[in-house]
């Protein structure tokens, strides 16, 4: 487990670093925009684009959480009666409130600081 979170960190200061110490975001961001038009390659209000890039991640993201809050819930007999895996319900259970509590988190911010989205 302290492995595991260790590497975690390493991991985050590394690309930590290597956003703040290059400009690999901004030739990203100018791979994805044309100046000459004031806009970006993917046009986020057509209809393919937006459910590719915006509503389908989202819907794949709820069934994922509902479908690990289901997992919460069940009895563990019931789980082990089809499952040949052991199933870490407390895990689960903190995988659940990430998905609850992160998204909640930044609403909360952008509430009381007044910083939103530039699209927003």
């Amino acid at each position: 487990m302290r492995r595991s979170l260790a590497l975690t960190i390493i991991g985050l200061v590394m690309l930590l670093a290597l956003f703040e110490l290059t400009n690999l975001d901004l030739r990203v961001q100018d791979l994805l925009f044309l100046p000459a038009k004031h806009a970006w390659r993917v046009d986020g209000s057509a209809p393919i684009p937006r459910l590719l890039f915006y509503q389908l991640p989202k819907i794949l993201i709820a069934f994922f959480g509902a479908s690990v809050f289901v997992l919460v819930l069940l009895p563990g007999r019931i789980i082990r009666s089809w499952s040949q895996v052991e199933v870490p319900r407390r895990r689960l259970f903190g995988v659940v409130l990430c998905l609850a509590l992160i998204p909640s988190t930044i609403g909360l911010l952008k509430k009381v600081t007044g910083v939103y989205c530039p699209s927003e």
